[in-house]
Order: structure tokens, then sequence, then C-alpha cells
């Protein structure tokens, strides 16, 4: 028996090995054929197809094919993962190095390879206001819409009200709900129709049925205006709809929470 940790490491740490694995967890094939669709030498496969053989990951079908194990299936469809994610965080890696992730909930941070193909929109100095447009405009032009903010937005707020027909969902944080009832009432004017609730959020989301937009906190933890993920794959979409889903499962009603934690004469203020 080997370890998972070892096998693991026994595998990545030799490109001719993760070849020949990725290869037959794709469907069982004969030697030769593995050794077609690989890049590596002719010896290095088959010293691979030995040692995967020797780990319990492939094995030799009586018809004398090479096929994974369960083990061997699942360890490459774990390593493909990884290498997916790798490659979406060196796309633009600077991004990624100035931002917190930690408030995305675990199950989904271990989706973030469904972010290939993304674009990092930057605001600069000549138009600081590039990246919360791109938003905005999402946000007004959509039937269907899912926006998770941590902080008020003045355009995204016009965005919500641009189309009450549409289906408008909202998820708040309690810091806005505390700065909506002890502030301005002019903020929240004309937003009746989109469907909100409460909860603590650190990260900033946009989703409709053809984009999803991300903008995560920086490591101060503070919110960027000033950047935004942009996806427009089937997979990013998904993703994003369900960890909406997610939160919106665990967030309180608005009018709930508000009533709950404030005195008539903080709303009517």
């Amino acid at each position: 028996m080997h370890g998972t940790l070892d096998t693991l490491e026994f595998v990545v740490g030799s490109s001719a090995r993760r070849e020949v694995l990725s290869r037959l967890a794709s469907g069982p094939a004969t030697r030769q054929t593995v050794l077609d669709d690989t890049p590596s030498s002719k010896s290095s496969v088959y010293d691979s197809l030995n040692k995967l053989d020797e780990h319990g990951l492939v094995y030799q079908q009586e018809d004398n094919r090479w096929a994974t194990t369960a083990a061997g299936q699942v360890l490459s469809d774990a390593i493909a993962r990884c290498e997916r994610t790798g490659s979406v965080l060196s796309e633009d890696g600077e991004y990624w190095e100035r931002h917190d992730a930690s408030g995305v909930p675990d199950k989904f941070r271990a989706e973030f390879f469904t972010l290939d193909d993304h674009e990092i929109i930057r605001s600069p100095d000549s138009d600081p206001y590039r990246a919360s447009r791109r938003v905005a405009d999402e946000i007004a032009a959509a039937e269907c819409i899912s926006v998770v903010t941590p902080v008020y937005h003045d355009r995204y707020a016009e965005a919500l009200n641009e189309s009450p027909d549409s289906d408008r969902r909202l998820v708040v944080t309690p810091e806005m709900i505390q700065r909506i009832v002890v502030g301005s009432s002019e903020e929240v004017e004309g937003a009746k129709h989109v469907e909100s609730r409460v909860y603590d959020a650190s990260f900033a989301m946009a989703v409709s049925d053809e984009t999803l937009l991300l903008s995560l906190p920086k490591l101060d933890g503070s919110y960027d205006p000033q950047t935004e993920v942009v996806v427009e794959t089937d997979a990013a979409v998904d993703w994003g709809t369900r960890l909406f889903e997610h939160l919106w499962e665990r967030a309180e009603d608005t009018e709930q929470f508000v009533a709950d934690r404030y005195d008539e004469s903080e709303r009517d203020a």
C-alpha cells in the first residue's frame, strides 16, 4: 500500500507519469496507443506504465489494454483540476496575488478552475469607473441577475432599478443595512421590486444567464472598485449561480433582519 500523498508526489514528480495516467484516464488503450499518444520517450512510457501499475493506479485488462483503477482515475481528475486552477491563477498573477479569496466558501474555491478564460477589467486613471460601469451595464441589461455586494454603490443601485420587470435578487451585508437604516432614505428609493436578503459576504459578484462578474477584496479586506473578474463561459456562470444560491439559502430576509435589530425610531429616521 502507498500513502495518498506519496502517490500524488510520485505522479506529479514525473511528466511522463502524468501524461500516461492522463491518457489512460480518458479510456483504456493498448501500450502502443499510449506510446503514440504521449510525447514522452518510449522508455519513459514503458517505465511509467510499470511504476503506475506497481502503485495501483493502472492495470492491464484481459484484452491487454491498459486502464486506470479507481485510485488512478480519481487522482488523474484531481491533478487535472489542479493544473487548470494553476492556469487560471497564472493568466493574471498580479491580480490573484493582491486579492483575498478566503471569503469565498471552501467548496467553491476548490472550483476556481472554472474561471479559466477570464478577463480582468481594470480602471485606469483615465477611466476610473471602467470596472464599475461594466458591472452596471450587465445588471441593467440582464433579464435575470443575482447580485452580491458588500458596499452601497449608486451606479449599481440605478442599474438594479432600471428594469422593474426583470428577475433581480440582491444580497447585501449587515453593514450596508446599518448604513441604509440610519442614513439617507434616498439610497433605497425605488428598489422595492428587487428581492433582497442579508448575508455577511466579503466579496462582490453579479451573475446573469451569460456572464459572471466577481470582485474579490484587497489583502487588507477593503472593497476594490477598480478591478473586476469577468467570465462569459457556461461553466463560470454555473459556478456563480451555485455560489449565489449557497449564499441566498443562508441569508436572512431583509425586512425581518431590520425588524429584529432596529427599533422603529431608527427605521423611521
